[in-house]
């Protein structure tokens, strides 16, 4: 995989902020969160002399860098408003580019064929592959094969519109990132008639997410983060997180991380997993092929750029990079 690394120069492509949601209105839920992981992947590739090339939407902020902030030049490229001509340009900046560094919602066709493309056009994918990317888009094929592998995963199943419901249960999209349209349907409620949403119960518990950088059936927990979340209108909303704010639980976390990775080989480079650190054990709910919000505090909470370890990662096995790491926990807000 070294073949493209000699070059400095490396395409970031933020979806929410770098035109993946061109022709359509931007989520200000998603917005937030996309900019804080772009400038902070950002800044952590400028550091390190790399040349950026960065596609913007130019209805996104722009990016916000510390003074400072290292040797590296950025290329912004403005996308047009159109669609089409969006998809156009971004697909051929990700065809020239010697390396491709995508994050975005899984879920995203478009997304899905840049990924590919940039294989097919041997360019280096800082990224999870496309077949491990597509199970984790589908919530009811992740959990389906992780359950096979012996790991806990709520009982998730399709919702079937008009049924009432026994007990209470969550409601959330089949395919899709965040906590967008997932609430609770109380005891008694009717399922509603919407496109691709599944069930599953209620996991009592407190939120966590693990940080992972993972290649070939292997990972390296990086952090164990504090979730933020809480109910409103019966619906779950996230506030942000604390970065290695469950570090108590790493000797545990570790071995989960394993476990998923050896699960889906095709993981590759920065992952995250959401799950709920029940009483009688971690239960994960959701695998995030991609960058999270957390690397907005990563560098920060490592004290270690996070970026040198993913191209690193590009010459070199996992097993060579991974090494024990004092974390300091870092708060990450997207509600303010």
């Amino acid at each position: 995989m070294s073949l493209n690394l000699a070059s400095p120069t490396i395409c970031l492509l933020e979806w929410i902020t770098g035109g993946g949601m061109s022709g359509t209105d931007l989520p200000s839920s998603l917005l937030r969160e996309g900019q804080m992981m772009r400038d902070g992947l950002l800044s952590d590739l400028l550091a390190l002399g790399r040349t950026v090339v960065l596609p913007i939407d130019p209805r996104a902020p722009s990016p916000h860098l510390p003074d400072g902030v290292g040797p590296g030049t950025l290329m912004p490229v403005l996308l047009p408003a159109d669609r089409e001509a969006a998809m156009a340009r971004l697909t051929s900046i990700v065809e020239a580019s010697p390396l491709f560094l995508p994050i975005g919602p899984e879920g995203e066709p478009e997304l899905v064929d840049l990924y590919r493309r940039a294989l097919v056009q041997g360019r280096l994918l800082l990224g999870t592959r496309p077949e491990a990317l597509e199970i984790a888009a589908d919530k009811l094929a992740t959990s389906f094969l992780l359950g096979e592998a012996g790991l806990a995963v709520p009982a998730t199943r399709i919702a079937e519109a008009g049924h009432a419901l026994v007990h209470d249960l969550v409601l959330k999209p089949r395919f899709g990132a965040g906590c967008l349209a997932t609430g609770l349907l109380r005891a008694g409620s009717i399922v509603p008639d919407l496109p691709d949403m599944i069930l599953e119960p209620l996991v009592e518990g407190v939120p966590l997410s693990l940080t992972l950088l993972c290649a070939e059936g292997e990972a390296w927990l990086l952090t164990a983060n504090r979730q933020l979340v809480r109910m409103e209108a019966e619906r779950f909303v996230f506030d942000g997180l604390l970065v290695g704010g469950a570090e108590q639980k790493r000797p545990a976390m570790e071995t989960l991380a394993g476990r998923i990775a050896r699960a889906m080989p095709g993981l590759w480079g920065l992952v995250g997993v959401d799950l709920i650190d029940t009483f009688a054990g971690p239960v994960v709910i959701e695998v995030n092929p991609r960058p999270t919000t957390a690397y907005a505090a990563l560098h920060r909470a490592l004290g270690i750029n996070p970026m040198a370890e993913l191209l690193a990662l590009a010459e070199r096995p996992l097993a060579e990079l991974r090494r024990p790491l004092q974390v300091k926990a870092q708060m990450v807000r997207v509600d303010e």
